[in-house]
């Protein structure tokens, strides 16, 4: 699991540019096996977003929250999200943009992907676990004898299963 997490270091509004996401989206993306972002294979096009926003078939909708300094918001990699600028002559917008990298996350690398200072992304081997390192420090680590929730939930069809499982 990859997740971004989001906080507000100022009030969020519209004028000042909150972000939006695209909601259900990633989960279209597990069903079909599609990936959002550089990290697909490129045999998948994504729709335009912003001229799907007034389509009333347009089976995902647009959803934003207005914010203030202290809010976060938690977001799954594959969910799309935009935040436009700030139009705002006299209301600034600060954030903090967290990505963080689970136990389960290994290098992809792909053209196009968002840089990470001091790591050479393409130069990285597909299929290992990014190691720790200055530029990637452990935050946290699941004490050894602490059994994994989701072990052998790899894939799509094991994720929809577990979820299903009561």
């Amino acid at each position: 699991m990859i997740p971004n997490i989001w906080i507000a270091l100022t009030p969020v509004n519209k004028e000042n540019g909150r972000i939006e996401f695209v909601a259900g989206y990633h989960k279209f993306c597990i069903e079909t096996g599609s990936r959002f972002g550089p990290a697909g294979d490129g045999a998948f096009c994504f729709p335009d977003f912003e001229a799907q926003r007034d389509d009333p078939d347009f089976p995902f909708k647009f959803v934003t929250w207005d914010l203030q300094p202290g809010d976060a918001v938690l977001f799954h990699v594959d969910i799309p999200h935009y935040s436009k600028g700030n139009d705002s002559d006299h209301l600034p917008r600060t954030g903090l943009a967290v990505r963080t990298i689970g136990d389960d996350s290994y290098w992809c690398p792909a053209i196009g992907l968002t840089a990470i200072a001091g790591v050479n992304v393409q130069a990285m081997p597909a299929g290992v676990h990014p190691a720790p390192s200055a530029e990637l420090p452990v935050i946290w680590a699941r004490p050894a004898d602490e059994p994994r929730v989701w072990t052998g939930a790899s894939v799509a069809g094991d994720i929809r299963e577990a979820a299903e499982t009561p």
